[in-house]
């Protein structure tokens, strides 16, 4: 999505004396969905810097889940493997499916009509390089990212009508897409994950994403 990747680079034009408890709160979850998005990607060389903030924050958020950063520094020889076998199905034994549509065999080809809709309203596409469905866990955090981000960038005018109303736009999507899509899966796709890996790194990484979209779920409701 081309413009959710723009918007840590917007962050820094944002007007600091402007800003409210909830958008330095709003700050801090398009940061955590974007991180939580780079680390279902496909392992880089850009993955270790961008998983050790993610640690970071993580580990201030959810100081129970006693993260270990030295531990989660995994080779990307070892990881790139266990991405192949755990989230593309390689090994079928350690398949763990990444996408909210096949949670919902059912209603599969729905469930990614409809997610696909949400992006296109909000002016995105996907990311064709990446030959990823568009319900795939990445994209979703990724679009939440995005919503989340979008907030912060009408703070700076939020003494206007017509801003506080786009705010409220947002975070109703956010809810929407929270309710109907993300959090309907994941918790589910969580558990099996960690049983599915034996890497740590995708095992807190599993335990973190369950936590956060239901912790965030319930903020975006309480806000509302």
């Amino acid at each position: 999505m081309s413009q959710a990747a723009m918007a840590n680079k917007q962050e820094c034009l944002l007007d600091q004396e402007k800003l409210t408890s909830e958008n330095t709160v709003d700050i801090i979850r398009s940061r955590m969905y974007h991180l939580l998005s780079q680390a279902f990607s496909f392992p880089d060389k850009n993955l270790q810097s961008t998983a050790s903030e993610l640690w970071e924050i993580a580990a201030t958020l959810y100081p129970e889940l006693d993260i270990d950063q030295e531990k989660l520094k995994s080779d990307l020889q070892i990881m790139e493997p266990e991405y192949i076998n755990v989230f593309d199905g390689h090994e079928q034994k350690k398949y763990c499916k990444p996408y909210e549509g096949q949670w919902m065999e059912a209603e599969r080809a729905k469930r990614q009509w409809e997610v696909k809709k949400f992006y296109q309203f909000f002016g995105l596409g996907l990311n064709r390089q990446t030959n990823e469905m568009p319900d795939h866990i990445m994209y979703e955090l990724e679009f939440m990212h995005f919503l989340s981000f979008k907030m912060i960038e009408v703070a700076n005018n939020e003494n206007r009508q017509s801003d506080i109303n786009q705010a409220e736009h947002y975070l109703q999507a956010q809810k929407d897409f929270l309710q109907r899509h993300l959090s309907v899966w994941v918790a589910q796709f969580a558990e099996r994950l960690e049983e599915k890996t034996e890497l740590p790194f995708y095992i807190i990484l599993a335990k973190l994403t369950a936590k956060f979209v239901s912790d965030d779920l319930a903020w975006v409701e309480d806000r509302l």
